[in-house]
């Protein structure tokens, strides 16, 4: 009995120490006469308050037969990615690439990425002061 008290003490203090995670996703959606752009960041983070990893999926979507608007967002868009791929931390997939649809996923590892990097895709590495932005933006992560 004596030697498992012990036992029991270290196993309850391991467990107290371990890293959780969890996951929250924000949506935003911006309508204009041109485009339908959907955003959608699922973060993960940690117990430490620490935001880990990011998906971050942006979808396009013309009005109507507005195909010029979705054509020049790809032209950028692949520009744009062609610098960002050669950054650490930062992979990304083409998911859709049609004359009706353009959807992109960046997939982030946040701890290998710099504040700069950061910046780019409106992110900090602290999921407290990131979710206050969000709310403060009118920005709802569940």
């Amino acid at each position: 009995m004596k030697k498992i008290i012990p036992l029991i003490i270290i196993l309850t203090l391991a467990g107290c120490s371990s890293n959780h995670e969890f996951k929250k996703t924000c949506k935003l959606k911006n309508e204009t006469k041109e485009i339908i752009e959907n955003e959608t960041k699922e973060i993960t983070f940690n117990n430490k308050d620490e935001i880990t990893s990011v998906i971050i999926t942006k979808s396009y979507k013309p009005v109507g037969n507005n195909i010029e608007t979705l054509t020049n967002i790809k032209e950028s868009s692949k520009e744009y990615n062609n610098v960002l791929i050669k950054k650490e931390g930062i992979n990304i997939a083409i998911i859709e690439d049609s004359k009706e649809a353009y959807e992109i996923k960046y997939y982030l590892d946040v701890k290998k990425m710099k504040e700069k990097d950061l910046k780019t895709f409106e992110l900090q590495k602290n999921s407290i002061k990131f979710f206050n932005k969000m709310r403060q933006n009118n920005i709802k992560c569940a």
